[in-house]
């Protein structure tokens, strides 16, 4: 799949519903070739129940295991309070600690099995909040298999009957800008089509890859309009040589 079609995909609109639930604008943007990927992501999430916010959070949004994996996700992000409580990242270490993962690909499928079991459950309590069409939440798995880098998404779609429904991809590693969550900035920058598209373009593309993923994600923050991305951002890069290596780092993701 193209890397724009993938970017199609992973793009969500910020939207509420009057459930409790744990929502968030996320903006994640990565960068993804043969032999290393780069991955960056803002901190914003918000608490919300029934529709109104009641504590804003700085998260670390990307997870590293073991010096070979990283996970990182856009969307539906948990269901704090009630009953039948749970946490996308506290859930994903729990899956990765018992897991016995063997690739990138089995992390990707035991997640995916859990968490199909996660939201039917949870979609008995109440709908799924969505993002943009039927999407519920997705999910980039990067990890280091042999010399190269193999990535997996999984995007959870929610059916007019029956349970969720989840796509499964393996995403090219072209070198391309791609975006996760509140991104239709990076659309208009891909495109470059607006003057200030353009003026972004004189700016950025003049940088490093890893400077380029930070400035993607700071760009969303300082013009998308939602209210729903900002914070510190978090970076790292991945790659056979090196292994994790982290570029940028909230101190409470240490």
């Amino acid at each position: 799949m193209q890397s724009q079609s993938l970017t199609a995909l992973l793009i969500f609109s910020l939207s509420y519903s009057a459930v409790p639930q744990q929502q968030t604008g996320t903006i994640i943007v990565f960068r993804i070739t043969p032999v290393e990927a780069i991955v960056a992501a803002d901190s914003l999430s918000r608490d919300t129940e029934k529709g109104a916010t009641k504590k804003t959070h700085n998260v670390c949004k990307i997870l590293v295991f073991d010096d070979k994996y990283i996970f990182t996700a856009s969307g539906y992000s948990g269901r704090p309070y009630g009953r039948a409580q749970w946490n996308l990242h506290e859930l994903t270490k729990e899956i990765y600690r018992t897991g016995s993962i063997s690739g990138t690909h089995d992390f990707a499928d035991k997640w995916t099995s859990k968490m199909q079991e996660i939201l039917v459950r949870d979609s008995k309590i109440s709908p799924p909040p969505l993002h943009r069409g039927n999407t519920i939440l997705a999910a980039i798995f990067i990890g280091i298999e042999g010399d190269m880098i193999d990535a997996r998404a999984r995007i959870f779609h929610r059916s007019q009957a029956g349970p969720p429904s989840v796509e499964s991809l393996a995403v090219t590693p072209d070198g391309e800008d791609t975006a996760m969550g509140e991104g239709d900035i990076i659309l208009e920058f891909k495109a470059n089509q607006t003057a200030r598209a353009k003026r972004w373009h004189k700016r950025i593309d003049m940088l490093t890859p890893e400077a380029r993923m930070i400035a993607l994600v700071k760009l969303v923050e300082d013009f998308n309009h939602s209210g729903g991305v900002g914070g510190e951002i978090d970076s790292v890069r991945i790659s056979k040589l090196k292994g994790v290596e982290w570029l940028t780092r909230k101190r409470k993701c240490r």
